[in-house]
């Protein structure tokens, strides 16, 4: 498998799987399904966190009122059958693998890495583009689970946690 096969295969995998990411992101922003805090009341949700897993693309929505930051509990996505299950079936990954040449492992693994992040990103954000009609007020955030940089859903904008208009923590 050619890396273009491969880019080609996510690529129809994730449009194959957009109505259902569009179901969950709707659903996620009408029944707000969060355990909240003390004190936080589902109307002071004005925004969600989706953070992914790197490896597998497992997505947990967090409840933010984006003056005062993480408001409850985050609550996962089902976007697979399965909440063990990666996004992304690991038999494209191996076969690509086993199309290069040893010394060339690692790269190609980094390779397909990078390629299965930026398709997913953009997957994402069409996805909540054509969700959030169904509650325009509330502004929905994208980032790698554990990482300080978020991307903006609406605009696109990347920006460092303390450095955009947003709090999350």
């Amino acid at each position: 498998m050619t890396p273009e096969e491969a880019r080609l295969y996510l690529q129809a995998a994730f449009d194959a799987m957009t109505p259902v990411l569009i179901a969950e992101i709707q659903r996620t922003l009408v029944d707000l399904p969060f355990v909240l805090d003390s004190g936080a009341t589902r109307s002071s949700i004005d925004g969600i966190h989706f953070e992914y897993e790197w490896d597998s693309f497992q997505t947990v929505a967090c409840p933010l009122n984006t003056a005062t930051g993480y408001c409850g509990l985050g609550a996962l996505l089902e976007l697979t059958r399965s909440a063990n299950q990666s996004l992304i079936a690991t038999d494209l990954e191996e076969a690509l693998l086993r199309s290069t040449r040893d010394s060339d492992e690692d790269t190609m693994r980094e390779a397909f890495s990078s390629l299965a992040t930026e398709l997913y990103l953009a997957w994402f954000m069409s996805g909540w583009k054509l969700a959030r009609g169904i509650q325009p007020s509330i502004r929905g955030f994208l980032s790698v689970h554990d990482t300080i940089w978020r991307t903006d859903l609406d605009t696109g904008e990347k920006f460092r946690v303390g450095e955009g208009r947003v709090k999350f923590f």
